[in-house]
């Protein structure tokens, strides 16, 4: 085979290299030297290389920087969205008002307005601060802008309206009819404060209107029925917050009946608030204890202690209970138990102290007080009970500089003055007791336990008159209070007022059929007009309805001597002083029972075991 021809092996290369033997040696050069150009570009400058570089970083920033706008964009829209459906919005609608009301300026917007800053000030009332989230009106809403977010074609409402729709949570609305029954009057007359009004409430979510209520004013005053139209609503969506503000304005039965609405749930659909149900039972032994009903308040507060057991405050509202029941030992375990659950709560120390102090046991009080103060210095309730405490030793001068700096702490609050008072009242200073007293009523005006007190101070100056006026005033205050009435019985009693005197004591019971004080002053008033066997029903009903009761105990003893009985009648005393031992009339009832045994000298020394001790009532 003939050699190929190099032409042939190299026209592999490619078309120039063929072409290299057909053209001439000039265009093969000025070819390559063409080429070389293309492939072997001139290097650019480095002003050029680098402006290059700056503007891809440039577009690579602002590149990034859209990005995070965009995605700051979108979450401050998904914030803003999970606010508007979660927060707790409550929207008043006008209500409609009769032509008249708005005549004379009461008109829908204005009747909406009154009625959301009473739900506010209620709220604020209860809880020192606002809990709905959002309280808005409907001319506010609907004024409110409908924002179309970019790159949709949806307005920022609709999207709302949609998630709450989709998480079914809406806001709730309150709105109404007001009508009443007006005489003739001029069109532009203020309506009658004398003419009943009524108004028809509902509230409505989701477009649901599931709950109404109607109220009435009798005496048409609009005022009062803008409070319970504010009151009804918060009774339908914030419960427990009204039944808070109903004790702190001392309306306990209708405190205690909206609470035991919330322990048994809210109807089915409808959302109320949030409370642990170990709460809602706390507040509802508080109610029952600012009546006085410890015995019943009792069954509800071991009810929270069980369903939380970890809550302090528990262990410690049950242990005050049980010591108002004078179930001492009972009471002492629980404040033990609280402070096992938290060893800081100084609460726990300064109940102990109350529990004690009203057993008789000052010292052991004062050092309980001193603990609870050492834990929370600028507490004043513990250092009014210690002052009371060291005004029980007789170390006056030390019990005046607790007073003193409980007041400083707290000058708003009426129970340092009270307590003060109360110290005085036990040492017959009744004149400067009264002073406390009066201070006291300046800041609660509407306390009726404090006229009470004023009137026992008159009723031991033997101002029996002036006495009743205030114990009538506690009455009017608080009608459902047993306390005054006893009180007043007991005026009355020393007046040998009995019959007057027995229909206190009755009306007490009525109140709190568990009331072993008036019990026991009923069938002393019995016992004066010698009717032996009612007295004794009354007294054993009295010892049934609390058998820690001292005074019960007391006076059976002294319708025992009535009957010649003298042992047994010393044995009811002694059983009485074992449950309170610095009651003083057990003693006298004692010594009295001895020296018809003709024992005098025993008698003697019986009396001095309580020369020291303040006068029983």
């Amino acid at each position: 085979m003939p050699p190929r021809r190099r032409a042939d092996r190299l026209s592999k290369s490619g078309g120039l290299t063929r072409q290299r033997f057909s053209r001439g040696t000039g265009w093969n050069i000025r070819k390559r030297i063409r080429l070389q150009i293309v492939r072997n570009p001139k290097k650019p400058s480095r002003l050029a290389a680098f402006l290059g570089r700056t503007s891809k970083g440039i577009r690579f920033a602002f590149d990034i920087f859209a990005r995070a706008v965009v995605a700051v964009f979108l979450l401050s829209l998904l914030l803003y969205v999970y606010r508007e459906v979660t927060h707790d919005v409550l929207i008043i609608d006008p209500f409609t008002v009769p032509k008249r009301f708005e005549e004379a300026g009461l008109s829908p917007e204005v009747m909406a307005n009154r009625v959301g800053a009473r739900i506010r000030q209620i709220e604020t009332d209860a809880w020192k601060s606002p809990q709905i989230d959002v309280l808005a009106f409907k001319h506010d809403e609907e004024s409110t802008p409908d924002v179309e977010i970019p790159g949709t074609k949806l307005g920022l409402k609709t999207v709302i309206e949609i998630a709450r729709g989709v998480f079914g949570v809406h806001p709730r609305h309150i709105g109404g009819d007001v009508s009443l029954s007006l005489g003739v009057s001029k069109p532009a007359e203020a309506p009658s404060t004398k003419n009943p009004i009524t108004a028809t409430v509902y509230v409505a979510q989701g477009g649901d209107r599931s709950s109404t209520l109607s109220i009435s004013v009798a005496d048409g005053d609009a005022d009062a029925l803008v409070q319970r139209t504010a009151e009804g609503a918060l009774e339908q969506i914030r419960p427990f917050t009204l039944a808070v503000y109903l004790r702190q304005e001392r309306e306990y039965e209708r405190g205690i009946e909206v609470v035991q609405r919330v322990a048994q749930g809210p109807p089915e659909g409808r959302r109320n608030e949030e409370v642990p149900l170990s709460d809602v039972f706390n507040l509802w032994a508080l109610l029952l204890s600012d009546q006085g009903r410890d015995e019943d308040a009792i069954d509800e507060y071991q009810q929270a202690v069980q369903l939380d057991p970890r809550m302090a405050v528990f262990h410690s509202n049950l242990g005050m209970a049980l010591a108002e029941e004078d179930r001492t030992d009972e009471a002492i375990a629980e404040f033990r138990k609280s402070i096992e659950v938290d060893p800081k709560y100084s609460y726990a120390y300064r109940d102990w102290g109350f529990a004690l102090a009203g057993h008789g046991e000052f010292n052991e009080a004062i050092a309980k007080y001193q603990k609870s103060v050492e834990l929370d210095p600028n507490d004043s309730e513990p250092l009014y009970g210690w002052g009371y405490a060291l005004d029980r030793e007789k170390r006056y001068d030390e019990a005046l500089a607790k007073y003193e700096r409980a007041v400083a702490l707290a000058p708003k609050s009426p129970s340092s003055y009270e307590y003060w008072g109360g110290a005085l009242l036990e040492r017959k200073k009744y004149d400067e007791a009264i002073a406390k007293f009066q201070r006291a009523i300046e800041i609660d005006a509407k306390s009726e336990r404090l006229y009470e007190d004023w009137g026992i101070a008159l009723r031991r100056q033997k101002k029996y008159t002036e006495a009743a006026a205030k114990f009538q005033k506690a009455i009017d205050l608080d009608p459902e209070a047993p306390g005054p009435h006893e009180s007043w019985g007991m005026a009355l009693l020393a007046q040998k007022r009995y019959n007057e005197a027995i229909a206190q004591f009755k009306k007490a019971t009525e109140l709190y059929p568990r009331d072993a004080f008036a019990y026991s002053k009923w069938g002393k008033a019995l016992l004066a007009q010698g009717r032996l066997s009612e007295a004794v029903a009354r007294l054993q009903e009295a010892t049934e309805a609390n058998p820690f009761s001292a005074q019960a105990y007391s006076t059976w003893g002294e319708l025992l001597i009535h009957q010649r009985k003298y042992d047994d009648a010393i044995a009811k005393f002694q059983q009485a002083i074992h449950l309170a031992p610095q009651f003083s009339a057990p003693y006298a009832g004692w010594a009295r029972a001895l020296a018809k045994e003709g024992k005098n000298a025993e008698a003697i020394r019986v009396r001095e075991m309580a020369k020291d001790f303040p006068p029983s009532d």
